[in-house]
């Protein structure tokens, strides 16, 4: 197990820094936006009433509707290396800040915040590293796109009552 563990150490340094770990990253970014956007569609038939609706601008995510705010964007420092990447998960009050949008001049923070981190499972399968309040979960992409639609409706639902 000593030797399993140090095997998989080196290659998850390695993967992080690998065209495949980094791909993985983009990839899995954007299955989780495409995830987010086809769930609108089911959303807003299901409660017209909240306008649920979803922008993107370039690797930032905003979904829009009657309560709080949803903004995912994908953060990489470099091109090469997933060190210190991560997805910055927030609820806004209002139109959170985005590229190209019009900004106000009140300035806005984000009420909660979520931010996963890219990783990698023993079975050497890419996820996204969730350190929540209850603590770490390793959770796929399919999983981590659920994941973050369940608690921003959560926290919609809370807001609109």
């Amino acid at each position: 197990r000593a030797q399993q563990a140090a095997d998989f150490k080196v290659f998850r340094e390695g993967y992080f820094r690998s065209p495949e770990g980094i791909q993985a990253a983009d990839a899995g970014f954007s299955r989780i936006v495409e995830a987010i956007e086809q769930r609108m569609e089911g959303l807003q038939a299901a409660a017209p009433g909240l306008a649920f609706q979803a922008k993107r601008f370039g690797r930032t995510l905003v979904v829009l509707g009657t309560g709080p705010a949803l903004k995912l964007e994908w953060r990489r420092q470099y091109a090469n290396s997933l060190e210190g990447a991560y997805l910055d998960v927030t609820i806004w009050e209002g139109h959170p800040p985005v590229p190209g949008a019009f900004a106000f001049r009140e300035e806005h923070h984000p009420r909660h915040t979520l931010r996963p981190t890219p990783d990698v499972t023993e079975g050497r399968t890419f996820a996204w590293n969730f350190k929540p309040p209850e603590g770490v979960r390793l959770l796929g992409t399919d999983e981590a796109g659920e994941f973050i639609l369940s608690w921003w409706l959560e926290k919609t639902e809370q807001a609109v009552k």
